[in-house]
């Protein structure tokens, strides 16, 4: 993974979790990233703590929406599909174990490629 032109050539930008919901301080546990390389686009997400932590997380993807995504975890078998003007509006729904962490490429979907 660690090969692919978005972590060399690509852009990097660090994100902000946003909390679940008012009162929720658990999103300051999350660290995120993202890398963007022509239509190559990656983000990874980790909760530091030993406790699980959620939140919402602003992409700032401007080529989200109209379309679906699929988020191929590469350090483990998830894979989500997910609405991208869903993801524009809210940002990605995270709810991470303790030390959990995800490494999410961004894949459009298209019509065969719909089901998991």
């Amino acid at each position: 993974v660690i090969d692919a032109p978005a972590f060399h050539d690509g852009q990097w930008v660090g994100l902000e979790p946003q909390p679940e919901w008012s009162g929720n301080p658990t999103s300051r546990r999350i660290v995120a990233h993202r890398w963007t390389h022509g239509a190559s686009s990656w983000v990874v997400v980790a909760n530091l703590a030993d406790l699980p932590a959620q939140c919402f997380l602003p992409l700032q993807l401007p080529d989200l929406g109209g379309r679906r995504w699929r988020l191929r975890d590469a350090l483990g078998p998830a894979s989500y599909v997910r609405e991208g003007d869903e993801l524009m509006r809210q940002g990605l729904y995270l709810d991470l174990p303790a030390h959990g962490r995800h490494l999410f490429e961004f894949q459009p979907v298209g019509p065969a490629q719909e089901e998991r």
